[in-house]
């Protein structure tokens, strides 16, 4: 209908489009999502883009109460715009290919928005297009029953266009923005979850992976490959809402709504989906008119509309009606096909119109009454009742037997709980309802075992763990609960990786394609033997390697050339170009992935992880973010990442702090903090953390005190005084067995009013003082593992290990013996090594390792409160207490100068009850001044030599967990906040002298006043030193001593004392006095900044510019053959005449 027929329609015509057409709110993106499609494809047909990369991207305001939906479709021509954007219901759609057909449902969202706007651009056009919708201005006309205007002159006064938006030449696009969305549909139209579960039953997109790769992919081809072209044809596109990407049809390898007994590893579950049938819809004239796919419920299985584990609406209920893969009417459109309406309750399915004439109606609520569609409709009731209907009659047969058993079972209870039946009647009756009972499971046996029941490993779920590869000391002990979780629900494999995620993407194509190869390959290769060369192959493209790879066919006669086995050549080709083409990242493996996250500062590592890791996640709502990072800044990373803060019972999302009974999956009741730690997990990953051989634990949980500097309120905000210790040490024992040391992540373990039973239960677990551990056979329990199916990845990759430490230490012709014992077996390397050859090869190699395993009388055990004890919260019982355990170092926190008499006095009462190994971080760049820290380092240099004790000083700069207000940059993704009292070149020069200490200041006066300064002013003068000098101290000062000077002379003809600390000192002492005030203040702020590479052009006088020359880096100079320094540096370390000493060891 053109705009000028318009003048001859009323303007109701206009509310009939508009607020009358679609009864559901939702159905409005529907509508502009068939018109977006059918944009698609015509660019595709024009060669604009490809087909598969068309893209409807929607977004949903929730704060603006806006909604846009755009396309990467062909867009609309500038000089046509108007027009086409002002045509209603004339549609130019009416191809085979196009999902609109009637062109009545542009302006269908204006009844739920005050304005509706079009905006488009064609490509090779510099300007976009806009037709913008006053609906309200509409909504007052139409209410006006004194304005007789037409429908064109409705539009016409209610419409704005302009056609002259800079646009860049390349972009095409049509963009719908409904704006202002009217409050009554806020709960619809603005929810995204249900948006998301409506388009997923209604849009034309692709199917969830595994679910296509398990049903579809395997069975299209089966009856007939026409099924395979049909599926081609598919118009299916990419929708994104909200950048979730990615949106799947909901169908799953089970069947939501269903409830199923699995006896085989005694579990309750959504019943599995055994196959599906593929069948066409056919007219003896026409040919085809329909295809489709079913999958039936188990025997006696029916489907509800809300599953009964999640509590959930069942999505994929029934079988469904679809044209142009567009859904028709709801899941009840097809109902009256069957005989009983309930039939349809037993299936999944879809049914796809391909004959053009056979159309949906207006609405879309069914199909428009044709002649041809009446053929269809008569085809499909004939199907569904003599095919469909037989497989419900199994099912209600099933639904009779179960009933059966149910009822003998009642009266079974009855009988045995009546006391009015006499025994001999009992006895009786009793055998009557256990016949009756045994009749009914044979029956229903029967009708099981008809059906295909689906394998164990293909309902087993998936998730993957990731820490991000960063360097980290200690193991991710929230991963690990997480794992034991998994396991613990009995249907998931687990599995853990930090490293390279391409590298472990690599690794799994390599596992896949390895299967297919032993699946195709008629000889008796095992393709697991070649795992080194198919990983190499996958991940360089090397054709080379393909010649080690048993390819080829031999040869019938020696006449005859070997041939290439094609089938085999394409499989290992296919899983190169999965790799390389990114193809897997449309095949996601994993149900659920997880990234725990540690420091700020690891911020960029950290996005980049969760970044790769949607890519694995078949699903980004369950895609879970835990751990520090996120617990403390979660707004940022959802903000950065574009995930989800988690919600109760919903594994994905952000999660802030500890984990708790059904976080994860609701109503499941483990408490996942308290869960024994999955060590195996450790042992699937190349990293090896420093801190291993230990139990993690915790005793308590969060922290009586609110630090401003700490984060401990944020990640345990509440206090708990005690979590049993010893029930998971056994667990953990049980399992992957001893562990060396105790060490606990407890925040604050004193404030506990549990202090004292914790103490006893730590000398229970056999970490009494003087306490001693001896190794166990490693490799005895990696293969009791393996034979135990804990964990095969993790043993297999831990036994091959302590196999090859084995065959490092030995010699001669144990070696030999070894070595052949590992190539008979294919244990030589890692990558071709198996748990079935693992086992079989340990009973050879069993007597080679004991007889080296050598435990000896045992090391003494450590007990370690790492983060660090309260000293204010010390009592001499306390002390007491803890000089029972096996304790060492004690680490006693002294953060603040001002707690020096609580931390002296706690040191004493250690000391008292016989500890004399201490340990502590001294924070500082916080709140502090630069002499707090000497003071602080000062004072346990001080106590080890009053206490003959060892305290070891470890200095940690501050670093800022989240931004505050008077920052002018976020610090706490990086490294560079300074504090109040501190500057940089202060900072830089505390790092100068800790590099050159390791890090670390223990017993020992005299290092620690060589170190620091033997005095507060030596230390500042330290603090303002350039960094070169505080690096190479020693070196520096020779230049200026009388040996220096001499040895100078002597090598180089003219003295280096220019170059030396002492020159440096005299400038910096002769500047500070002689400049005025204003000046000098000028030059230390220059300094303090530590920019030496941007010289400032205000500094002009000539001793001033003197000062400044030594605070250039002649680090460069010194490891430069050439240079004077260089010679110098290396005349002086052929005879240091100065050294650091530490506990009586030299240190240059």
């Amino acid at each position: 209908m053109a705009a000028e027929t318009l003048d001859l329609v009323g303007k109701d015509l206009l509310e009939q489009l508009m607020f009358s057409l679609y009864p559901d709110a939702e159905t409005i993106y529907r509508e502009y999502l068939q018109n977006a499609c059918d944009s698609i494809n015509g660019a595709a047909k024009l060669g604009i883009i490809e087909k598969k990369d068309g893209h409807v991207s929607i977004n949903i305001d929730k704060f603006h109460h806006t909604i846009t939906i755009e396309d990467n479709g062909t867009g609309i021509k500038a000089d046509e715009a108007e027009m086409t954007l002002k045509y209603i219901a004339h549609s130019k759609k009416k191809n085979e290919s196009a999902a609109g057909f009637y062109g009545i449902g542009r302006l269908v969202g204006g009844g739920y928005c005050k304005q509706l706007s079009f905006i488009t651009s064609a490509q090779g056009e510099n300007v976009a297009s806009e037709m913008v919708f006053d609906m309200n201005k509409i909504r007052e006309i139409l209410e006006d029953d004194e304005d007789n205007s037409s429908a064109s002159e409705v539009i016409h006064k209610v419409t704005t266009f302009r056609n002259n938006i800079p646009e860049e030449p390349q972009k095409h696009y049509f963009k719908v923005v409904l704006k202002d969305i009217l409050p009554d549909y806020h709960n619809v139209l603005l929810d995204e979850d249900k948006i998301n579960a409506y388009l997923k039953q209604v849009a034309p997109i692709p199917y969830e992976a595994t679910f296509f790769n398990n049903l579809i992919k395997p069975n299209i081809t089966k009856d007939d490959s026409k099924y395979l072209n049909y599926y081609n044809r598919l118009n299916a596109v990419k929708v994104s809402i909200n950048d979730i990407v990615g949106l799947e049809k909901p169908y799953e390898i089970k069947f939501k709504g269903t409830e199923h007994e699995y006896t085989d590893d005694d579990r309750s579950d959504n019943a599995p989906i055994n196959e599906i049938r593929f069948f066409s819809i056919t007219d003896s004239q026409l040919g085809d008119l329909g295809w489709g796919w079913y999958a039936y419920t188990p025997a006696g299985t029916q489907i509800k509309a809300v599953d009964p584990y999640t509590g959930e609406k069942v999505l994929t209920r029934s079988i469904r009606l679809r044209c142009h893969n567009i859904q028709v009417g709801d899941e009840n459109v097809l109902n009256k096909y069957f005989k009983q309406a309930r039939s349809h309750t037993y299936f999944n399915g879809e049914v796809f119109i391909i004959n053009q004439d056979i159309r949906p109606t207006a609405d879309r609520s069914d199909i428009a009454p044709t002649s041809v569609a009446k053929k269809f409709q008569a085809k499909l009731e004939e199907f569904f009742r003599n095919d469909l209907e037989k497989l419900y009659q199994k099912a209600n047969k099933a639904n009779k037997q179960l009933e059966n058993i149910r009822k003998a079972d009642e009266e079974i209870r009855k009988i045995e709980e009546s006391n009015e039946i006499p025994a001999e009647s009992k006895a009786t009756e009793l055998a009557k309802q256990q016949e009756i009972k045994k009749k009914s499971q044979d029956a229903l046996d029967k009708i099981i075992k008809k059906s295909n029941n689906q394998t164990k490993s293909m309902s087993k779920k998936k998730v993957l763990l990731i820490e991000p590869n960063y360097s980290n000391k200690f193991p991710p002990v929230g991963l690990m609960k997480i794992a034991s979780y998994y396991r613990n629900l009995g249907n998931w494999e687990v599995v853990f990786y930090k490293g390279d995620l391409k590298k472990f993407v690599i690794e799994r194509i390599t596992d896949n394609l390895i299967e297919k190869l032993n699946d195709a390959d008629g000889t008796n290769h095992n393709w697991h033997f070649y795992k080194d060369i198919l990983f190499e192959y996958v991940r360089t493209r090397r054709t080379k390697l393909l010649d080690s790879l048993p390819l080829m066919i031999s040869a019938a006669s020696d006449d005859e050339k070997p041939v290439k086995n094609i089938v085999l050549f394409d499989l290992v080709n296919e899983a190169k170009d999965k790799y390389w083409k990114k193809t897997w990242e449309q095949e996601p493996e994993w149900d659920r992935v997880g990234v725990t996250t540690l420091f700020t500062f690891y911020w960029d590592i950290t996005i980049e992880t969760i970044e790769f890791a949607k890519k694995l996640v078949k699903d980004p709502k369950n895609l879970m973010v835990g751990g520090v990072l996120a617990s403390i800044q979660p707004k940022e990373l959802a903000e950065a990442t574009g995930l989800h803060i988690h919600k109760h019972g919903q594994a994905g999302g952000i999660h802030i702090g500890i984990l708790r009974a059904g976080d994860l999956d609701k109503g499941d009741t483990q408490k996942i903090d308290e869960l024994e730690l999955d060590y195996s997990i450790l042992d699937e990953i190349e990293y090896q953390y420093p801190m291993s051989n230990a139990y993690y634990c915790y005793t308590t949980r969060g922290c009586v005190n609110k630090c401003a500097f700490c984060a401990v309120p944020t990640l345990e905000p509440d206090y708990m005084p005690y979590i049993p210790l010893k029930e998971r040490i056994e667990r953990i024992n049980d399992l992957y067995g001893e562990q060396k040391d105790l060490l606990f992540m407890d925040n604050n373990v004193l404030a506990s009013k549990d202090y004292p039973k914790i103490i006893q239960e730590i000398i229970d677990c056999g970490f009494q003082k003087g306490a001693k551990f001896v190794q166990p056979n490693l490799l005895e329990i990696a293969i009791r593992n393996l034979k135990n199916n804990i964990n095969d990845r993790a043993y297999t990759i831990k036994a091959w290990r302590l196999i090859n430490e084995l065959y490092n230490l030995l010699k001669g012709e144990e070696s030999y013996t070894l070595y052949k014992i590992c190539e008979k077996y294919h244990i030589t390397k890692y990558l071709t090594t198996t748990k079935e050859n693992l086992i079989a090869a340990y009973e050879e190699i069993k007597p080679i390792y004991e007889k080296h395993h050598k435990p000896g009388l045992g090391k003494l055990r450590i007990v370690d409160f790492n983060q660090g004890l309260d000293a204010r919260l010390f009592t001499p019982e306390k002390a007491r207490l803890m000089g029972q355990i096996a304790i060492r170092p004690v680490r006693i926190a002294f953060d603040d100068i001002r707690t020096e008499k609580k931390y002296c006095a706690a040191i004493r009462m250690c000391v008292e009850s016989g500890m004399r190994d201490f340990s502590n971080y001294l924070l500082y760049n916080f709140k502090d001044y630069p002499d707090d820290l000497y003071k602080r380092l000062q004072i346990n240099v001080d106590l080890c030599e009053e206490l003959n004790v060892s305290i070891y000083s470890f200095p940690m700069k501050f670093h800022p967990i989240r931004k505050t207000n008077d920052m002018d940059e976020d610090y706490s993704h990086n490294r560079d906040f300074i504090g109040v009292h501190w500057n940089r070149k202060y900072i830089r020069a505390i790092q100068a002298i800790l590099n050159s200490t390791k890090g670390k200041i223990g017993r020992g006066a005299d290092f620690f006043y060589k170190s620091f300064g033997n005095n507060i002013d030596e230390y500042n003068m330290l603090l303002e030193m350039p960094e070169t000098m505080i690096i190479y101290r020693f070196f520096f000062e020779w230049l200026g001593d009388e040996k220096g000077i001499t040895k100078a002379k002597e090598i180089l003809g003219h003295s280096m004392e220019h170059f030396s600390t002492q020159a440096w000192r005299k400038c910096f002492n002769e500047c500070k006095r002689t400049l005025p005030n204003e000046d000098w203040n000028d030059v230390l702020m220059f300094i303090h900044k530590n920019e030496f590479d941007k010289w400032s052009n205000k500094f002009n006088g000539s001793l001033i510019k003197k000062l400044l020359s030594f605070y250039k880096n002649n680090r460069k100079s010194i490891i430069e053959k050439d240079s004077e320094l260089y010679k110098m540096k290396q005349e002086y370390d052929k005879n240091p005449t100065m050294q650091l000493t530490r506990h009586g060891k030299k240190n240059s």
